[in-house]
C-alpha cells in the first residue's frame, strides 16, 4: 500500500500537468516574509550562475548550505538564498545529484513588477503556441520577458522547458510555457 500512495500521486500529477521534472514549479518558491530585490542583478544573482547538469557539491561551495522542500518526506528541490534572502534559486537535482531544473526565487510575484518588462493586453492576444519565444517577443514590441524556471531537458544541450513572466503594475502577470523555445501554453494572470 505504501508504494500504491506515491504511484498514484504521480499519475495524477503527470495527468494536470503538475509533474515537476515537465516544469520547475514556480509555485512554491517565494516566501512573502523576506526581503524584496533591490535591481535586477541581485534578482538573478544565484539563477544566471546555475547551470546544467552542476553537482550539488559545487553548488554547497558556491552558495553554502541549501534549505530543502519536502513532500510527503522526500525532498523535492533546495533553495539557495543571497545573503539577504532577497533572491536565490531553488534547484532540482537528478539522482546523481546533478542540476536538471532550477526556478527563480522572487519573494513575492508584485516584487517581480520593477524588473519586467510591461505587456499590453491587446499584444499578448497575438501570442500563440507553436510560436517561438524570439516570435512573442517581436509580437511584445521587443520587450524581453523574466526568466522564471528552466527545466533541462535530456535531448542535448540546448533542449529545455521555460516559463517567462511579463509583470504589469496592478499585478497581472502574462505567463508563456515554451519547450526547446516553442510556445506550448500562454495564460494571463489576474
Amino acid at each position: 500500500m505504501k508504494k500504491l500512495i506515491p504511484l498514484i500521486l504521480l499519475i495524477v500529477l503527470a495527468l494536470t500537468g503538475c509533474f515537476p521534472s515537465y516544469y520547475a514549479d514556480v509555485d512554491n518558491t517565494p516566501d512573502p516574509n523576506l526581503p524584496a530585490p533591490q535591481s535586477i542583478e541581485e534578482l538573478y544573482s544565484l539563477y544566471n550562475t546555475v547551470e546544467r547538469d552542476m553537482s550539488k557539491a559545487e553548488l554547497d561551495e558556491l552558495y553554502g548550505e541549501p534549505t530543502p522542500s519536502e513532500y510527503a518526506g522526500e525532498i523535492m528541490f533546495y533553495k539557495y538564498f543571497n545573503e539577504t534572502k532577497s533572491a536565490g534559486v531553488a534547484v532540482y537535482f537528478s539522482e546523481d545529484n546533478k542540476v536538471t531544473g532550477k526556478t527563480l526565487f522572487y519573494n513575492t510575484k508584485s516584487n517581480l513588477v520593477p524588473f519586467s518588462n510591461r505587456y499590453i493586453y491587446e499584444k499578448i492576444q497575438e501570442v500563440k503556441p507553436d510560436m517561438t519565444i524570439d516570435d512573442a517577443i517581436e509580437v511584445m514590441d521587443g520587450a524581453i520577458p523574466l526568466e522564471i524556471s528552466c527545466t533541462y531537458g535530456k535531448d542535448g544541450p540546448e533542449s529545455s522547458k521555460n516559463i517567462y513572466y511579463w509583470c504589469n503594475e496592478d499585478g497581472s502577470i502574462f505567463r508563456i510555457d515554451t519547450n526547446n523555445g516553442i510556445i506550448e501554453n500562454c495564460v494571463r494572470y489576474e
